[in-house]
């Protein structure tokens, strides 16, 4: 997984932190996750990624459109 997000977030699959964005070539098991993005305001927002095995996702996203929790 590659996952940019402006400004920077922080990244959690679960309650397990996955990182903070820029997030370049994250090993992610294969098929859906939702991930909670954490954002400088504090708000959870989720989004939802789709990991093909052997492939790089790759998602290039403003903080703002990524849905609240």
């Amino acid at each position: 997984l590659t996952l940019l997000v402006l400004p920077e977030a922080e990244v959690f699959r679960g309650k397990k932190r996955v990182g903070r964005t820029p997030m370049f070539n994250v090993a992610m098991p294969a098929g859906e996750h939702d991930l909670t993005i954490v954002g400088p305001d504090g708000k959870k927002r989720m989004l939802s990624v789709p990991i093909s095995a052997g492939e790089t996702t790759q998602f290039r996203l403003k903080l703002a459109e990524i849905p609240e929790r």
